[in-house]
């Protein structure tokens, strides 16, 4: 509603200007000038808080856009993450059994020599236990 009432005190003012450069009155002609210079810049204004209110749209929309590319990025992340976690636990455990196996197969060859090996377990039980803790 604004608009319209701006732009009908700008004809006003117009008017008022126009009527009085006709009867040569110099008061009624800058009364005029002074209307029709408020409604303008009240039009201006309008125009400004217009154009400020569609770029915090714009600027919202962006963020919101903005927040939802690093959302996605960010569970991407954290899948590849888990997968590589996921991958590493399995070498892990293939590599304590390979170990394992090779200790049992070195163990039984030597069946004659009967040492065990405390370090070797150590070892093992450490690979296996870091293995399952990361």
């Amino acid at each position: 509603m604004g608009d319209i009432s701006d732009k009908a005190e700008e004809l006003t003012g117009r008017a008022k200007e126009a009527t009085g450069d006709l009867v040569g009155n110099d008061d009624l002609k800058a009364e005029g000038a002074a209307d029709k210079a408020g409604a303008q810049v009240k039009q201006g204004l309008e125009a400004v808080a217009d154009k400020a209110e569609d770029a915090k749209q714009a600027v919202t929309e962006k963020a919101e856009d903005a927040k939802q590319v690093v959302a996605e990025r960010a569970q991407d992340a954290k899948q590849v993450v888990a997968e590589k976690a996921d991958s590493r636990v399995a070498i892990a455990v293939v590599a304590g059994l390979a170990v394992v196996i090779a200790l049992v197969v070195r163990r039984n060859r030597g069946k004659s020599h009967r040492q065990k090996h405390p370090v070797a377990k150590k070892v093992v039980a450490a690979g296996v236990t870091r293995a399952l803790t990361h």
